[in-house]
């Protein structure tokens, strides 16, 4: 018994291109611009709390306000991606995102700014499951780690881009020119529409075998010159597949906690809590902490942000390739384990200049890895019919850590100090990391389908 030259075998087969690459590039500016985003309101913090003169615990809320509406674009946006497609849905959430931010660019109160970044979030809330997802449903299992963690990388660089931009434009002329410059990305909607076709899985699932079909025919005639399956040979492929695989069920949020999904679910949202908890715990005070703390200037501080992120960016496909070669679960476990270390390394000793740049750019780098890994296993634990929802979910939990993180950060930091928000970082962080040792499946060189149990084996 062979096994049949289904369209996602005939995608899981092709060689690594250009056209690969040309997609990645796409979708991979979405998660950029998302760094961007909640990057540039923090090289705005200290400049706001000068002008508008809100205290630390203000400055928080308005770090938590994008997350809120990041929260309730995930879970909106992951859902439609199963029902209206992935590629339309990602269009939409960059249209929301970029007009809004341009509109945060006018205003002149702490209770607007607030609305407005509530609502520029549930834009921004769709790019990262429905990117993530898209992205995963095209990419080889041979590769697929090393292309997610490169996809996180656009992470680093958008975080390199809006401290770039805060050294350069911010401090000189104005937090606003930050969102003006954020209001960019709307041709990006445009590109979108040129470029990316419909992921075949969703197709498939959907029950447009005709229209999958001619996707895969497209795509092998640029990659390979040629179509390796006669087009109704493959059309009776798919349909006796679809036979074989019975009645499929619609996503729905309760989908993901039947008896089947429920594990991976909880480990995958309590994963996605801790890491954007201890990112953005730290990240968005990151400007005012290694002023208060180390004693950097703001153009300095962001300087050296830009560097550290920017070589964090090259540094997070290593994630991706000790995922792909040792494996998703231990890498989750160092990466987590690295990232809180450094965070106590560089306040502990970053009051030294040499020591500070160098503990700095470590941070940042380990900081790039943690977020690869990540994005590399999340999609990986839900089936085609439920994956934009459960990175829906799974992206809603990390936003909620976002909400809670610079919220949380601004009341302990101001009581406490800088030491026990360091000690809830690193609990958080390995809480996660265990988790997904003790309840995580390896994934690693497995196909989508063989994950979820959704392969079927038929004579051909």
């Amino acid at each position: 018994m062979t096994k049949p030259d289904t369209l996602v075998t005939r995608l899981d087969n092709l060689p690594v291109s250009g056209w690969h690459l040309k997609l990645m590039t796409v979708v991979c500016l979405g998660i950029l611009f998302d760094a961007y985003d909640t990057t540039i309101m923090s090289v705005a913090f200290p400049q706001l709390m000068s002008e508008w003169g809100i205290n630390k615990v203000q400055t928080g809320l308005l770090g938590s306000a994008g997350f809120i509406g990041m929260l309730i674009g995930a879970l909106i946006s992951g859902i439609l991606s199963d029902y209206l497609g992935r590629v339309r849905v990602f269009q939409f959430t960059i249209v929301v995102y970029a007009l809004l931010m341009g509109v945060c660019a006018f205003t002149y109160s702490f209770p607007v700014l607030f609305t407005l970044r509530i609502l520029v979030g549930i834009g921004l809330g769709g790019l990262v499951p429905v990117g993530s997802a898209y992205l995963s449903e095209y990419i080889p299992s041979r590769v697929r780690g090393r292309f997610m963690s490169l996809f996180n990388a656009n992470f680093s660089l958008g975080v390199t881009l809006a401290y770039t931009i805060g050294f350069l434009i911010v401090v000189p002329f104005g937090w606003r020119w930050g969102f003006v410059i954020g209001a960019l990305p709307v041709v990006l909607y445009f590109v979108a529409k040129a470029v990316l076709p419909e992921s075949v899985r969703f197709l498939l699932q959907k029950n447009k075998v005709e229209e999958a079909v001619r996707t895969v025919e497209v795509i092998e005639k640029q990659v390979i010159n040629k179509v390796s399956v006669p087009f109704e040979e493959a059309v009776k492929i798919e349909k006796e597949a679809k036979i074989a695989r019975g009645e499929e069920t619609k996503a729905s949020i309760s989908l993901l906690f039947n008896k089947g999904l429920r594990k991976n679910t909880i480990m995958v949202c309590i994963l996605w809590f801790s890491l954007q908890y201890s990112i953005y715990a730290i990240m968005v005070w990151m400007p005012i902490l290694l002023k208060a703390e180390l004693g950097y200037s703001l153009a300095s501080g962001l300087g050296f942000l830009a560097f550290g992120s920017l070589l964090g960016a090259f540094a997070t496909p290593l994630a991706g390739v000790s995922a792909d070669f040792i494996g998703r679960k231990i890498t989750v476990l160092l990466c987590f384990t690295m990232y809180g270390l450094s965070a106590y390394w560089l306040f502990w000793f970053g009051a030294n200049p040499t020591y500070g740049t160098i503990l700095l750019v470590v941070n940042l780098i380990i900081l790039g890895m943690a977020n690869g890994i990540v994005y590399a296993y999340s999609p990986e634990n839900f089936p085609t019919r439920a994956r934009g929802t459960g990175m829906g979910l799974a992206s809603a939990c990390g936003r909620l850590g976002g909400i809670l993180g610079p919220t949380i950060v601004g009341i302990i930091y101001s009581v406490a100090g800088i030491q026990l928000v360091l000690h809830i970082n690193m609990a958080v962080l390995l809480i996660g990391a265990l988790l997904v040792m003790v309840l995580g499946q390896e994934t690693r060189n497995k196909t989508l389908e063989e994950i979820s149990g959704e392969s079927v084996s038929l004579s051909h």
